[in-house]
């Protein structure tokens, strides 16, 4: 709209206005172009204004039908991906990776954006994009955007707040019906099934009863409590537990029917990134393993147990957030 039009129409409805000095500046970039560049352009070409506001109409409008096409690629590879980790979101990679090159930065800046981050400049952005696309199968690259690491890895992209798996320290934990704590971005909860005796003086915690089925449960079946897996566990009122980094020789079994194997071979079958194994917790009691961050339970311990309570581990990362 031109100015002559907005002045017209202040004149006519007897408004009063301020008028911003620095306006008139043609120090400022926009003031040289409003006063200087414009005017010369429009004496110079008739119907100048016209046409530059139509162009700038056609690129708004071709903004935004990639930005539609952005969000519905971006939506498609979310839900295409597949993490044993707790992040704030995920991309699949060879869906990504199937993308014109030239639209990955749009959909790669949209992602960004519903994680809630400013853009990076497009050098940044096209230099990431590059070594994602460049890297190996089994290569890790990452960058920090604003705290928040993005992390190439065999088969997606994923987003979680940086340092947050390598936040927590070794420590020794005393396992017991009502007891929480916290290891990275897990919560790890203990309570006593209903009916079962507490130690003497410890509350029993009484877990919500599940949904009523038809359908018979069978002994390892998890059930669920928000998103929260949860397994009926044996285990003694007290035991010494400890919270710690994988070990050579580190063995479990990830359920009744399958056979114990090492833990560099469980975190390949799960899909956890290589970069990430050495920074990942296991819980162990006796020194041996109950649960691994990223694997699950030990089931062969799980049988031994002689207590029974549930023991679910959930995550305190939000995730879901591109949805």
């Amino acid at each position: 709209m031109p100015r002559s039009k907005i002045d017209e129409y202040v004149e006519r409805e007897e408004l009063d206005f301020v008028e911003d000095e620095s306006n008139t500046d043609t120090a400022y970039e926009r003031n040289f172009l409003r006063h200087e560049v414009v005017p010369l352009l429009a004496e110079r070409r008739e119907g100048f204004r016209r046409a530059a506001v139509r162009s700038v109409g056609l690129i708004e409008e071709g903004v935004d039908i990639l930005e539609r096409f952005a969000g519905r690629d971006l939506d498609r590879l979310i839900a295409a991906a597949s993490v044993p980790l707790p992040v704030l979101s995920a991309v699949e990679l060879s869906g990504f990776l199937a993308l014109d090159e030239d639209f990955r930065p749009y959909v790669f800046r949209r992602w960004l954006s519903r994680l809630g981050l400013g853009l990076p400049t497009k050098a940044r952005t096209d230099d990431f994009l590059r070594q994602v696309a460049d890297g190996s199968t089994e290569s890790a690259v990452e960058s920090v955007f604003e705290g928040v690491s993005i992390l190439r890895t065999r088969d997606n992209l994923l987003a979680f707040p940086e340092n947050v798996f390598s936040g927590w320290r070794e420590q020794k934990v005393l396992l017991r019906p009502g007891r929480e704590f916290e290891v990275g971005p897990w919560t790890i909860s203990l309570a006593a099934l209903p009916g079962e005796e507490a130690a003497a003086g410890e509350p029993v915690e009484k877990p919500k009863k599940p949904k009523k089925t038809t359908r018979k449960k069978k002994a390892d079946q998890v059930d669920q409590v928000g998103t929260a897996p949860v397994f009926r566990l044996a285990l003694r009122a007290r035991m010494q537990a400890a919270i710690r980094h994988r070990r050579p020789g580190d063995r479990m079994k990830t359920a009744p029917n399958r056979p114990d194997k090492n833990l560099k071979d469980l975190y390949a079958e799960c899909g956890v990134p290589s970069k990430l194994r050495a920074e990942l917790p296991v819980l162990t009691v006796d020194d041996r393993i109950l649960w691994a961050a990223g694997i699950g339970w030990n089931h062969e311990l799980i049988a031994e147990l002689d207590r029974k309570c549930f023991c679910f581990v959930s995550s305190n990362i939000i995730a879901g957030i591109c949805h």
